[in-house]
């Protein structure tokens, strides 16, 4: 059984040698965002909102997921859809864990939206270090592996780091 189909590979890369983070500014609960240590992990953008019903069932298995691979070289990027700055860090206090976020109204977020297509909430993508989709379907892909029948997450991700 597959655990997720090929994606489509968008045309821009940032093929200059930089990570595709270099362009996008992060923050974390704790400021600064070291790239460094996100370039060696396959990254997950995950765009969902505080107000977004469905995202709010969707964040515990995402979570839950995160928790099982971290350590194996997995992280999400967290792309918040509220509605203000302040709803963005109400959400981003209580409900989800230490990730890097996009700061609210940043043009990187804006850019994110239309390079990757994004259309409905909650969306989740994989992508490798040239910012190039690995599972445009992630989202899915998670809710199949946490979800019963249990499958191995640490699987899925070696699954992911191959692709790259």
């Amino acid at each position: 059984m597959v655990l997720f189909r090929p994606a489509r590979i968008f045309a821009r890369s940032f093929s200059s040698g930089k990570h595709f983070l270099d362009s996008w500014p992060l923050k974390s609960r704790s400021g600064e965002v070291n790239l460094d240590e996100l370039k060696k992990k396959v990254i997950m953008l995950y765009f969902s909102a505080g107000w977004c019903v469905t995202c709010k069932n969707f964040t515990p298995k995402l979570k839950e997921f995160y928790d099982k691979t971290k350590d194996d070289g997995f992280e999400v990027v967290w792309v918040s859809r509220d509605k203000s700055a302040e709803d963005q860090l109400e959400y981003y206090n209580k409900s989800l864990p230490p990730w890097p976020y996009f700061l609210y109204g940043s043009p990187a977020v804006r850019e994110v939206l239309k390079r990757y297509k994004i259309q409905g909430l909650p969306f989740a993508i994989t992508l490798n270090s040239n910012g190039d989709v690995i599972d445009d379907a992630a989202k899915k892909t998670i809710e199949t592996c946490i979800g019963p029948p249990q499958q191995d997450p640490k699987a899925l991700l070696q699954k992911w780091k191959k692709a790259q």
